[in-house]
């Protein structure tokens, strides 16, 4: 059985705004329920959530940052 929190206290159990973890259920990242008109969210995905760390997202083409692409054809123009 999983214990049940505000988002309130989620944000306050974080050390973030409410509106982070509004984030986080409309992302689907914890799971979220409404019960009397509040939204309540599982305490256990609220401490097991790890965000992403900001930076550049990876490059499509795999790791090894092969991607096919077209160079083009190269005439003179004059």
């Amino acid at each position: 059985m999983d214990n049940w929190i505000t988002q309130l206290e989620a944000a306050e159990l974080r050390g973030v705004a409410v509106q982070v973890v509004n984030n986080w259920v409309r992302r689907g990242r914890i799971r979220a329920k409404q019960r009397y008109g509040k939204v309540l969210v599982s305490h256990g995905d609220v401490l097991a959530y790890e965000p992403q760390k900001p930076g550049p997202k990876p490059k499509a083409g795999g790791a090894n940052g092969n991607s096919k692409v077209s160079a083009g054809k190269k005439g003179n123009k004059k």
